[in-house]
């Protein structure tokens, strides 16, 4: 059931001018109405449209018949028909499909943008989940290096300011620690190498950062 129509109101008026009497022209109104709201399933029941214009049988069957006269109204199995009201609702419903079915191919097109995106947007975590302990790897060695290079351009001290060598003790604690920290990079660049395994060969340039971090000599 439709809730409001186009009304063309100019046209209404030229085409009711001098052919129907004024209660003719309202009786007309209210029928139209009916039509519109039925989309054109309008029963050609008495009692149903006296009850909406309000007058008995008698008053409706003269005005029916005057509007079916000058072809305002035709009767179609069983169903009161305006050809205006016909080709308006026709349109409507035209338009509506067109909508739907663009509705819908907006909904696909957004659908597949999300897509991209969520695809574009995963390597960049790829990126991020390995940046952070291979950061820690480049931070562990810059520390190393600073302190090495510190160490080279600090003069000789006197042998009574020089600390005492490390015991065997601390170079043994020292020589684990290193190869637990191996092990543990190892392990990170395996994790790594898995975690972009999804992502063929687009990752090929992490992998390769991944295995120059972790394998380099130097």
């Amino acid at each position: 059931m439709r809730a409001w129509f186009k009304f063309f109101g100019r046209d209404f008026r030229d085409g009711v001018r001098g052919v129907l009497t004024l209660e003719e022209a309202g009786a007309y109104t209210i029928v139209l109405s009916l039509i519109y709201e039925t989309e054109n399933r309008l029963l050609d029941d008495e009692r149903i449209i006296c009850a909406h214009l309000n007058v008995d049988g008698r008053v409706w069957r003269r005005i029916r018949r005057r509007l079916i006269e000058v072809g305002k109204l035709t009767l179609e199995d069983g169903l009161l028909v305006n050809a205006r009201a016909t080709s308006e609702l026709s349109s409507a419903l035209l338009v509506s499909e067109v909508r739907q079915k663009s509705g819908r191919s907006g909904g696909e097109q957004s659908g597949k943008s999300r897509a991209n995106q969520m695809k574009i947007k995963e390597p960049a975590e790829a990126n991020a989940s390995i940046r952070l302990p291979y950061a820690r790897a480049f931070q562990n060695t810059e520390a190393d290096t600073l302190s090495s290079l510190r160490s080279e351009s600090e003069p000789a001290r006197p042998k009574s300011e020089r600390k005492p060598p490390a015991s065997k003790h601390r170079i043994s604690m020292d020589a684990t620690m290193t190869d637990q920290a191996r092990a543990f990079a190892a392990d990170l660049h395996r994790d790594a190498l898995q975690s972009l395994e999804m992502f063929g060969e687009r990752a090929e340039r992490l992998r390769q950062i991944a295995d120059f971090i972790v394998k380099r000599q130097f």
